[in-house]
């Protein structure tokens, strides 16, 4: 028997960058080998199969096994998973699981392996192990230039086999974006993501700070934050302490539909963090035709192009960011020019079969070129 191996450390369990990227290359690894005759399987370290949870989505996998956290169980599962279906190539979706696709191939379990990047954990110098196995896979996908080319630099991997592949959203019908408000009207700015201490490089602080800057300048600014988390108390707290009396609300968790809302009734978009990999919360604002203000690092200047759809700030800059916020108060046909490019951006480059088809061609290769390594070494 021969198929394809999916390695994932999270996908069904959590929301996030890594875990809809991770569901994007399931559901395109399943159609891929669909159209060869070869059969998807699955092993997560952090997902669980008797959840039910990975039961309720697009992708028929022949066999899924959830580790529950435990890396030994993830371990033997996808070395047991390897023996039955014996792979022609194999997805390992985070770095932190790349040794044992490596240990899979060493054993002559796994032909080739493609190994995938998101963001922070390949911006450093990483385990030997890790680097030996990201030097042993047939390619290394990452989501943004920035990520690819700073992970080859430390840790020397070749460049000739690094990708850049985007995550795409999925073609959803949207409704017609909201009208334009009066050119006096507040300007409604909206900023989404986990209120969590380890995530203060988000930058909601200076975010607040920046409308409460905005608001005494004599801007009429109103930001609405929507997540939770164990820093939601601070930050409330630093937003009552601004002299502009109702400039925050704190929405807390909301569910799709009323995100979707949120997204409509604002105006801008902003979320000016000093690490992220790729951003896909920006591309969803844009789908809406929303103009976005992001931190200028990491992946997010290829996501956003300054002064066409968006502006880019230096993390920490509260005056910087003031100052583009007060610029999109005092000009909206500005944020709408910019909303309607950020939409047309992500129709033309943003979307699922944009990265479908990145993706389906670079399996092509892998396989094309496992067979050529095969036959040449028959003949």
């Amino acid at each position: 028997m021969s198929g394809a191996l999916l390695m994932i450390s999270d996908a069904y369990g959590h929301h996030g960058g890594v875990q809809t990227y991770s569901r994007r290359v399931a559901e395109i690894m399943m159609a891929w080998g669909e159209q060869r005759g070869l059969p998807l399987a699955c092993a997560s370290l952090h997902d669980r199969a008797e959840s039910g949870s990975v039961h309720r989505h697009p992708v028929r996998y022949c066999r899924f096994a959830g580790a529950g956290g435990s890396k030994s169980r993830f371990a033997a599962m996808s070395f047991r998973l390897a023996r039955e279906l014996r792979p022609d190539v194999a997805v390992v979706a985070h770095l932190g699981i790349t040794p044992v696709a490596l240990a899979l191939k060493a054993a002559g379990l796994l032909r080739s392996y493609v190994v995938m990047l998101h963001g922070i954990e390949a911006w450093r110098r990483v385990s030997a192990a890790k680097r030996a196995a990201a030097r042993g896979a047939a390619a290394v996908v990452a989501t943004t230039r920035y990520t690819a080319d700073l992970f080859a630099q430390l840790n020397g991997c070749p460049v000739a086999r690094m990708r850049v592949v985007p995550l795409g959203l999925a073609e959803l019908e949207l409704p017609p974006a909201a009208p334009p408000p009066a050119p006096h009207d507040d300007l409604r700015v909206l900023t989404v993501g986990r209120l969590i201490a380890e995530d203060h490089y988000k930058g909601f602080d200076m975010l607040i700070d920046s409308v409460g800057q905005a608001c005494r300048e004599g801007a009429r600014i109103h930001l609405t934050i929507v997540g939770d988390g164990n820093d939601r108390p601070r930050l409330e707290a630093r937003a009552r302490a601004l002299r502009a009396s109702g400039a925050v609300s704190f929405r807390g968790a909301v569910s799709d539909k009323r995100l979707r809302e949120e997204f409509q009734r604002c105006d801008v978009f902003a979320l000016p963090s000093r690490y992220e990999g790729f951003g896909i919360v920006f591309l969803e604002a844009m789908r809406f035709e929303k103009p976005c203000i992001g931190g200028n690092h990491g992946g997010i200047p290829e996501v956003i192009s300054h002064g066409e759809d968006g502006f880019l700030v230096e993390h920490g800059d509260v005056s910087g960011l003031a100052a583009r916020l007060v610029q999109f108060w005092k000009q909206p046909e500005l944020r709408i020019k910019m909303g309607q490019r950020g939409r047309s951006k992500v129709n033309n480059t943003y979307l699922f079969p944009h990265m479908r088809d990145r993706w389906c061609s670079l399996l092509d290769g892998v396989a094309t070129e496992r067979l050529s390594c095969a036959a040449s070494q028959g003949s």
